[in-house]
């Protein structure tokens, strides 16, 4: 069965945990279980592509799950870049996790 070790940091929503995700990291994901998979083994309540514009879930702990791109990185920072406007933040604990080593 999958576990994922960074549920038990999770504050803001413990049992439910949105994960965002790059084309190759759910490529990858896909290869080897289910969405649903997902759902059971980790509190995942939402899978949610890198790529498009996301509601905002200001009570949620989001999983960043990408390749260490520019560009994945560059669109995880725009999640955050209009935050002045808003009361809240576009979703509320943020935990990073890239699929290789990022570079300098």
């Amino acid at each position: 069965m999958l576990e994922l070790k960074v549920l038990p940091n999770c504050k803001e929503s413990p049992n439910y945990v949105i994960m965002v995700l790059d084309d190759v990291s759910a490529k990858m994901i896909s290869e080897f279980c289910t969405t649903f998979d997902l759902m059971e083994a980790g509190n995942i309540y939402q899978l949610e592509k890198l790529h498009i514009n996301r509601k905002r879930y200001p009570m949620s702990d989001v999983i960043y799950l990408v390749h260490p791109s520019k560009a994945n990185i560059e669109r995880i920072v725009e999640d955050f870049k209009d935050s002045d406007l808003y009361d809240y933040d576009h979703y509320g604990s943020v935990h990073l996790c890239f699929l290789t080593q990022v570079k300098d």
